[in-house]
């Protein structure tokens, strides 16, 4: 994947180094937590216990979502029925139409359904994208509706 012309077309940031910084992550949230309100930051709880402290301590209200399908089928139900009905749009992002291509919905014995990598752990696929819109779509719609909800009148948009 052209991930150098990506970085140089700002379509994904890059941190530096040849390994995840997760210090320059947390930099990086709280400097759009100063320019956008934030109500709160939906994360993966696997591995991720010093970044949620350090934004939590920075005033980030964080709200862990398990990657099981128990937790995550009625967020990839909401996605599914915007994307169907014309309520998602994404400009046609390159780095979103290739995770997108990489996706594989995956099914348990009651129906539940989640996103997972094909093959996972031997491709260089990555989801983490789509994956981030089911969780913030989902919370926005299901949780975050009591009493109407933004999106309602507006559709989403996912940038």
């Amino acid at each position: 994947m052209p991930y150098g012309a990506w970085v140089d077309q700002g379509l994904i940031t890059a941190t530096p180094g040849n390994v995840i910084d997760y210090d320059f992550i947390e930099a990086d949230i709280k400097e759009a937590a100063e320019l956008f309100r934030i109500e709160e930051l939906c994360y993966d709880p696997f591995h991720a216990q010093e970044l949620v402290n350090h934004l939590t301590d920075a005033g980030v209200n964080m709200l862990p979502i398990r990657q099981g399908y128990t937790m995550m089928s009625p967020f990839c139900d909401a996605f599914e029925q915007k994307v169907l009905s014309g309520q998602m749009a994404h400009n046609n992002n390159p780095v979103m139409n290739w995770m997108v291509s990489c996706v594989e919905m995956k099914s348990d014995r009651q129906g539940n359904i989640m996103p997972m990598k094909p093959r996972r752990g031997s491709t260089g696929a990555r989801i983490d994208g789509v994956v981030a819109n089911v969780m913030a779509l989902g919370r926005a719609v299901l949780c975050l509706s009591a009493g109407g909800s933004i999106y309602d009148e507006r559709g989403v948009l996912a940038i």
